[in-house]
Order: structure tokens, then C-alpha cells, then sequence
């Protein structure tokens, strides 16, 4: 099972303040070409929030990609009113000129490394995961320029204080998901033992469940 280490992230901290973590499930033997969608159970929702011990948030979001940074609109599920079902998939042009967005999030994403925990054994589906490492810029309630792409999801969020576990379906194919852990990098020299040990339970949670279920 993987473990979250200095050692193997390999990247000076001081560089990044994004660590994710992507379940994927198949690859490509030679191309680096990842599946990382997995057969959306809904089971493993209750599960989960059992087995992590923090209530997850529902939001709607629609994601806009640009060149080198991405642009999410959300509506928190949790306090939209049923009669108001306009705002399930948010229209960025009619709920920003009628002001019933959530929020907007735009960011600068800068990609410093890629690492893939698999190590060749492709048949071994419990360690599958692409470790990416970013450097993140955030823009509260700024809105990205020339979109390339836009896509209406489902976020179902675990939160703690420095990193957050999400299961995300795309609306075009709410049969699947895709699965990742956000970690929040403070620390420009060390991360805190007390951090990577938090971190590395809530992996082993989500892998028990994860093989588990899928």
C-alpha cells in the first residue's frame, strides 16, 4: 500500500502547494495514457462518510479549462431550494448576471511533477495512483480567458483542514467517476509528521474501500 512521504515525492516543497492524488484504473503499456474512471457505486458514499468521520458537501460546479489554468463555478447542493432547480448546473452568463453563483474559483495551474505509484506492475490495481505536483495560484471570483473545453460536474467532498478527498462525476456520464485526494502543502521545508501521518490513514481508508468496491 502507498505511503505518503518527503522521500517519494521528490520535489523541493518550497516549489509546490498542491499535491493530488488520482485513482486511476488502467493504462496504456506504452503511451502514458491513464483510465481514470471507475463505475460509479453509490454506496460507497455512505461508506465513506462512515469510514472517514466528516459529512461530505454536494455541489453542482461547472469547470472551464483554459491554456495553463481553470475556472469552477459551484452551487452548494446543501442550500439550494428546490424550487429553484435553474441552478442545478449553473449557466455562467445568466447566474453571474442574476448573482446566485456559490462562488467562482479561478486558479493558474503550473504542473512541476508527475509520479506514478504502480512501478510497472500494471496487473496490481491496489496501488494505482498518479501522484501530480502543482504550484497553484488562486483568483477568487476571476474568470479565465480563451476556455478550451467546459464540463458540468457533480463534486461529492470530504474536507478536513489541509486536504480533501472528491469523488467527481461528469454530468454527460453519471455512470462513472473519477476519484482523487487534494493535499495542501503549507510547509516550505518539512511536512509536519502529525500531517503525513493524518494523510496516510486516510489513504489506507479510502484504498480498503476503493478495492473493495470497484
Amino acid at each position: 500500500m502507498f505511503v505518503l512521504n518527503e522521500k517519494n515525492i521528490a520535489t523541493p516543497l518550497d516549489k509546490i502547494n498542491l499535491i493530488t492524488l488520482t485513482y486511476y484504473s488502467a493504462k496504456a503499456e506504452v503511451l502514458n495514457i491513464y483510465d481514470t474512471n471507475f463505475e460509479f457505486d453509490e454506496n460507497i458514499v455512505p461508506l465513506l462518510t462512515s469510514v472517514l468521520e466528516t459529512k461530505p458537501t454536494i455541489c453542482n460546479a461547472k469547470r472551464y479549462s483554459n491554456v495553463n489554468s481553470e475556472s469552477i463555478i459551484f452551487v452548494d447542493s446543501s442550500n439550494r431550494l428546490p424550487n429553484k432547480s435553474q441552478l442545478s448546473f449553473p449557466c455562467l452568463f445568466t447566474d453571474l448576471q442574476n448573482g446566485k453563483l456559490q462562488h467562482i474559483q479561478g486558479y493558474n495551474r503550473i504542473l512541476i511533477n508527475t509520479l506514478d505509484t504502480d512501478n510497472g506492475n500494471t496487473n496490481d490495481n491496489t496501488n494505482n495512483m498518479l501522484i501530480r505536483m502543482y504550484n497553484l495560484e488562486s483568483h477568487n471570483g476571476e474568470f479565465g480567458k480563451c476556455v478550451l473545453n467546459e464540463e458540468e460536474m457533480i463534486l461529492i467532498i470530504w474536507d478536513w483542514e489541509y486536504a480533501n478527498f472528491q469523488i467527481v462525476i461528469n454530468k454527460e456520464n453519471p455512470k462513472q467517476c473519477q476519484m482523487q485526494l487534494n493535499i495542501y502543502i503549507t510547509e516550505d521545508n518539512k511536512i509536519i509528521d502529525v500531517k503525513l501521518d493524518f494523510i496516510n490513514m486516510i489513504i489506507q481508508k479510502i484504498e480498503k474501500i476503493k478495492n473493495n468496491m470497484m
